[in-house]
């Protein structure tokens, strides 16, 4: 098998290959689009962009980003690719707003965390609340695929229009979105408020232009989600053509734009 494992994670490849011999072997699935199994201490992802995950996560992780620890990836001598990382014990975005009343500090944690990942250059794709696990003292993103846009870290300072445009629109459709609707699912739309200024909270950072022009433009988000939360009745399909219609195609400006 040709494999590689970061020099951090060497202490795993032991435990990792019996695994995969006594167990994983057993639930490879060439002609499965992606297969991810629980073993242990470990995930096991199986897709053939194994290697492209792997290295945007070894990248990520390298960086000091909250992401899931890469420890091993089969490249050749399997019928798929296999890229194994940490398990974080934790819950998951969605499972908490669907189990808790109060989870604003969950929520300011979640600000914190893409806060990070902004000011240091890294736009994520499919960055939505239930890719984030809250384990008891950070949210930590897992199953990151690809990064969807970077920046040269400088460009945090310098309040470049692209990011903060790109941050903004991340933080609108990936979070006040997918927040809004899990609300909605759990009949808990009267939370929407509370919770959105607890991420804010936690994404803004004092005497910082950049977060404070992000988390300003952001807040302009709230009064449209809510009047459209309420024209849906509960009725979440409706929520989210409504949204797809005023906020992202119609009235888009009105939440991405910002002043400096």
């Amino acid at each position: 098998m040709k494999m590689y494992i970061p020099p951090e994670a060497e202490e795993y490849k032991a435990d990792i290959l019996r695994l995969i011999e006594s167990k994983i072997t057993g639930h490879i699935r060439p002609n499965k689009k992606k297969l991810t199994y629980k073993s242990d201490q470990y995930i096991f992802r199986m897709f053939k962009d194994a290697k492209k995950s792997f290295n945007t996560i070894l990248k990520l992780y390298q960086d000091n980003m909250p992401v899931e620890q890469p420890l091993l990836l089969i490249d050749k001598g399997l019928p798929v690719k296999i890229m194994v990382t940490k398990y974080i014990e934790g819950q998951n975005y969605e499972e908490i707003i669907s189990t808790q009343d109060d989870f604003t500090n969950e929520m300011e944690t979640l600000g914190d965390t893409l806060y990070k990942f902004h000011s240091n250059g890294y736009i994520l794709q499919d960055s939505h609340i239930g890719n984030f696990i809250y384990d008891g003292v950070n949210a930590q993103r897992i199953d990151v695929n690809n990064i969807h846009k970077q920046y040269p870290k400088h460009f945090w300072k310098q309040e470049n229009e692209n990011l903060l445009l790109n941050s903004i629109i991340e933080i609108r459709d990936c979070i006040i979105l997918i927040l809004a609707q899990n609300l909605i699912i759990n009949n808990k739309e009267y939370a929407f408020e509370t919770h959105l200024d607890a991420f804010i909270d936690g994404y803004h950072k004092k005497n910082e232009n950049s977060s404070y022009l992000i988390t300003s433009a952001s807040k302009r988000c709230i009064e449209p989600i809510k009047k459209i939360m309420k024209s849906a009745n509960g009725n979440y399909s409706q929520f989210v053509e409504s949204y797809m219609k005023q906020v992202i195609k119609n009235d888009i400006t009105q939440c991405t734009r910002f002043k400096k």
